[in-house]
């Protein structure tokens, strides 16, 4: 066996390893369960007519379900499940008078972004409290194969492989080779073109058989029936039909590049049709699986993935012209061409490595959210992972691009020419490994979405001035609560104040309880009762009164889901947020992308004009959807007010009741201001009325006045935060 042969070997069996060791891991489905109806675990006096349950992903309808079951494990529904027609990620189903008792829900989804399968189920009672031998079972997933995050790992590597070698043979090898007066390479160049259609190809038909087998769900099941049905699958299935035809495609621009002698236009075509292999991909990704945000997270994706084909796909075409180089060219001519090739990779290094922390970062953000879950996930410990083997493949280019480039350009003879084909060799299994990673991220359900299972509630701190307060919420899951306030004056327990505890949800418009928690033996103040009794978002204001000081408010808002608050995933980033980060972030890679070919080097003039015009037009993109991109744009009438009551906001929102709102209303808001009487209809008691909006309502009613009365629209008067303030501090006028 000759040493390239084995050379050739050695990198298999290390690429088979990697990818096997990812196979084994487990894959984990993504349309998991967000919310539910009746509440999971939670304990309701009447019957439903209807049991819901909405996911973190649109559903396939035909492969998604769900069942009410009574305790003997009969199905007690009225029908079949049906997805809502309002909302794609939820389903529903009809359930007669149900008698006094405990019932569970099982349910099962496909995603209609990804395919993956996800079951699980969850408790309800009726009239009486949960039964304790009645189990729910949390989301597991149904594992298609063990391959599939190999087959995905494959696609990627074999599609970058493509475009990498594309972008390579015009842009880099030939220019350099001009500059040095050498030969190309031959056929090698496409020989490595078609190994990476090879890869993708495979891969591609192997999820589908993978998604099959797992419709089919056992050997009974008819597999070629299973294969329709799974390029029926929404999204996925369409994704599945284009991507074969854009490698159908790719096969076609493979056979004329190796008869068109003129590298541009031999390789564009095949640079297209590989990217847009890419694209698909990320099209089918976490990115796009995001209801609100999914068109600036899916262009991010997209940008990821083609900047990591241009460095880490260009890395393998770059070790076949460095080791053409060596074998064909001596002295001074093997000096210039390896630098040339080695300066000009470079640059499209930096860039894509500069793209590639943008655009890694903005994903991160958002299917991480918390930094915690770096470490408690699956997702976060595979991104870890990921940035480990990033590192030092960011420090092997380093080297070439600061000690092997400036030594291959000394007249004096050198060590670097051997080096450098060794050094980018140990860079192309440094991304094959990176890939490989990749591969298993996408099987992973994101980190936000992911429930920890750590049952320790809600426990929350906070001080206003001097008062610090603690709140502790027990068990933090839909039901009975018991609640334990611990409030601390410079360090010295409080035991005499007047407490008062509003818990407000979030979601939707069903009222405000106001409790009255009382001190124990250990000068704590509890109160207990079934206060958290749905799952989404919830506010608790302790407002605290004491003789002699001002009265303290002290707001909390947090999350409860069917495992506990403690337990819960992490709503993605706002949607307008996300735009806005977005935003910032295109206008970066703009800046990167204009100046990046400011600097003198062996580039056309054209590929420098229209890299420094396309960046300027990222970053003007990026400014402009930054301008337009609303402070805050309420989406209903039930809309949650973004700033929390805390005492500044309320003070805020006192000046300008008083500037604005006295006039007509009074100072304690009754509608007996000194020209309500001049006015028809005369204007509202507010103490009455404002309890019976919602904080969106009462916003718009602010912004846009109200028709056919005296009060009129302050939109162009007071700023969007200067009327959640206000709203703030008028659901604290006395009763």
């Amino acid at each position: 066996m000759t040493l390239a042969l084995a050379r050739r070997w050695a990198l298999a069996a290390v690429l088979a390893a990697v990818l096997t060791g990812v196979g084994l891991m487990p894959v984990v489905a993504h349309a998991n369960l967000v919310r539910a109806i009746p509440a999971a675990g939670s304990t309701v006096d009447t019957p439903p007519q209807v049991v819901a349950a909405e996911f973190s992903e649109r559903i396939e309808p035909e492969f998604s379900r769900i069942d009410v079951l009574d305790a003997s494990g009969a199905s007690v529904t009225d029908g079949p499940s049906q997805v809502d027609p309002s909302n794609r990620s939820a389903m529903l189903v009809r359930v007669p008078p149900l008698p006094d008792g405990t019932y569970v829900v099982t349910w099962r989804t496909l995603s209609v972004v990804d395919g993956h399968v996800i079951r699980g189920s969850y408790a309800f009672s009726v009239g009486e409290p949960i039964d304790a031998d009645v189990a729910s079972t949390p989301a597991s997933a149904l594992v298609l194969s063990p391959a599939e995050p190999v087959l995905r790992a494959a696609l990627l590597i074999g599609a970058m492989l493509v475009l990498g070698t594309a972008v390579h043979v015009p842009l880099i090898f030939a220019p350099a080779a001009r500059e040095a007066g050498v030969g190309a390479a031959g056929s090698r160049y496409l020989e490595l073109g078609w190994l990476g259609f090879s890869l993708a190809a495979g891969a591609h038909v192997g999820l589908l058989v993978t998604q099959a087998a797992g419709l089919a769900g056992d050997a009974e099941a008819d597999l070629v029936g299973a294969v329709g049905s799974a390029l029926g699958l929404g999204q996925w299935g369409t994704l599945w039909i284009v991507r074969a035809a854009v490698l159908a495609g790719l096969a076609l621009a493979l056979m004329r590049a190796g008869r068109e002698s003129r590298p541009l236009r031999a390789w564009l075509p095949v640079a297209a049709l590989a990217a847009a292999v890419l694209v698909t991909v990320s099209l089918g990704s976490h990115a796009a699986a995001l209801l609100e945000s999914s068109a600036p997270a899916t262009s991010a994706d997209v940008l990821h993935l083609l900047t990591a084909a241009l460095w880490a796909g260009g890395l393998a075409p770059l070790l076949l012209s460095l080791v053409h180089a060596r074998r064909t060219l001596d002295g001074h001519p093997r000096r210039r061409l390896l630098g040339a090739l080695l300066a000009r990779f470079s640059t499209i290094a930096t860039i894509s490595v500069g793209a590639l922390v943008i655009t890694g970062a903005f994903a991160t953000w958002i299917q991480v959210v918390e930094f915690p879950r770096l470490g408690q996930t699956d997702y976060g410990r595979a991104l870890v992972a990921k940035l480990v083997l990033v590192a030092p493949l960011l420090g092997l280019g380093g080297v070439n691009l600061l000690w092997t480039r400036r030594r291959l350009n000394d007249s004096r003879p050198t060590a670097a020419g051997r080096w450098a084909p060794r050094l980018v060799a140990a860079e192309v299994l440094l991304g094959v490994a990176v890939v490989a990673v990749v591969g298993l991220l996408t099987s992973l359900e994101p980190a936000r979405q992911v429930a920890l299972g750590d049952a320790r509630g809600v426990n929350l701190e906070t001080r206003v001035d001097d008062l610090d307060v603690a709140l502790s919420i027990q068990p933090g899951a839909p039901g009975h609560n018991a609640a334990t306030l611990t409030l601390q004056d410079r360090g010295q327990p409080v035991v005499d104040a007047d407490v008062q505890l509003q818990v407000k949800f979030l979601d939707s418009d069903i009222g405000q309880r106001d409790l009255r928690p009382t001190p124990d033996a250990d000068g704590r103040y509890v109160v207990s009762g079934d206060f958290i009794g749905l799952v989404g978002r919830w506010q608790a204001l302790v407002i605290v009164r004491r003789l002699g000081e001002f009265d303290a408010r002290a707001p909390f808002r947090f999350d409860v889901t069917p495992g506990g608050s403690a337990a819960s995933g992490a709503p993605p980033p706002a949607a307008d947020d996300v735009r806005r980060v977005w935003a910032i972030a295109l206008a970066g890679l703009g800046l990167l992308l204009a100046f990046a070919m400011l600097q003198p080097m062996a580039w056309a003039d054209w590929a420098r004009r229209g890299v420094t015009v396309a960046g300027f037009g990222a970053g003007a993109v990026g400014l402009a959807l930054l301008v337009t991109t609303p402070e805050f744009a309420p989406s209903s009438l039930s809309a949650v007010n973004p700033v929390p009551p805390d005492q500044t906001s309320i003070d805020a929102g006192r000046v300008h009741f008083e500037a604005h709102c006295v006039s007509c209303h009074g100072p304690g808001g009754q509608g007996d201001g000194p020209l309500a009487a001049g006015l028809d209809p005369p204007p509202l008691d507010l103490t009455i009325h404002v309890p019976l909006h919602p904080d969106g309502e009462l916003y718009a009613f602010i912004e846009a006045g109200i028709a056919d009365t005296a009060m009129p629209a302050f939109g162009e008067t007071l700023t969007v935060f200067d009327i959640w303030n206000l709203v703030n501090f008028l659901q604290t006028l006395p009763p």
